[in-house]
Parts: structure tokens; sequence; C-alpha cells
């Protein structure tokens, strides 16, 4: 059984996502919060598998959330549902909160589904809207500092897997390379 805490300043985005996960098998949502205050309390009581969080929360923000998640319940997996499609809050959530999934809450049912499915499995998600924006970004950080960088196709997939949260080694079992030739390619 997956338990899942869900963390939204809005009560009809909970119902809505407890609704949506009631009628998952092997699923159980065993709490809720308003914020990330709310979630910190929470943890006092129970201890989930994921959590789902949003960005934008008052008292304790999704951000610092995710990184005192981080901190202090490494165990627990964080997956963002936020209408935030900024690559600075996806670049601050995968970098410094190492979140393991981030998707955009006008998502279907299936992605956030998958996205559960493969967090519990220990591979982050991240929707496809999300990984475009991180392509795009990179794209335009390297076009914007140098016309002239060239990069082969497995380096900008070993960059993308980076942007992702990837480690070295999961890079390298993904893509059936070493994890010195990963390291070149980085």
């Amino acid at each position: 059984m997956t338990k899942i805490l869900i963390a939204d300043d809005h009560e009809i985005i909970l119902d809505g996502y407890s609704s949506i996960l009631s009628n998952v098998p092997d699923i159980e949502v065993v709490g809720k919060a308003f914020n990330g205050l709310e979630v910190i309390t929470v943890l006092e009581n129970i201890t989930p598998d994921i959590v789902l969080l949003d960005i934008n929360m008052p008292k304790m923000n999704g951000i610092e959330t995710a990184k005192y998640l981080r901190e202090h319940r490494p165990g627990i997996r964080i997956i963002i549902m936020t209408m935030l499609n900024s690559l600075l809050y996806i670049k601050e959530l995968v970098e410094n909160a190492h979140v393991d999934g981030y998707l955009l809450k006008n998502c279907g049912k299936k992605i956030l589904l998958d996205a559960l499915s493969s967090v519990m499995a220990d591979k982050p998600y991240f929707d496809s809207k999300v990984k475009d924006i991180i392509s795009r970004g990179f794209k335009q950080t390297f076009e914007s500092h140098d016309q002239s960088v060239l990069l082969s196709e497995r380096e900008v997939e070993v960059i993308r897997m980076v942007a992702l949260g990837m480690t070295t080694n999961k890079i390298a079992q993904e893509l059936y390379i070493s994890p010195h030739t990963v390291h070149t390619h980085r």
C-alpha cells in the first residue's frame, strides 16, 4: 500500500486528489495539509511514502517544505503538483530540494498515477511539459552564451538527465554506458 500525504492550500484541490486516489487499489491518502507547517505537524503521527506538494502555500511554501523534508525526512518521496511552470522553480526544486517528480496541475489522472508508480520505483518523474521547459531552458542558455557551442545528441541526453536530478550511475544504467563515459559527456 502506497501512503500519500497531500499538501495544497485549496480545499477543492485536496478533495479532488483524495477522490481520484481513493479509487485506486494499493494507494491510501493518509493525510492532508493546507501548508508546509501542517505537513510537518502531520508527519509527527504518520509516515507517508510520497508527499504531493504544491508550491504556493501560506506560512511555509512548497519549496521550503521540500527542502525541510529532504533534510529531516529523506526517505519520503516528493512530487510537486503546481501551476508554476517556470524553469527557475523547476531548477530550484530539482537542484536544491532534490524532488522526485514535478507535475503541472493541468495533467490528467493517468499522468498522476504514472508519476506515483515511477517515484515508488525510485525513478524520477517529470511530465512532458516540464521536460520541454527544461530542454528549452538549456537550449536558451547555450544559445545566449555562445552561438558556436555544438553538443552531440548523447551530450544533450546526458544533460537532460542531469537536469532531472539523475545521478551519474543512474544515467549510466539508463543509457547502457559506463559512469566514466557519463562524466565525460557532462
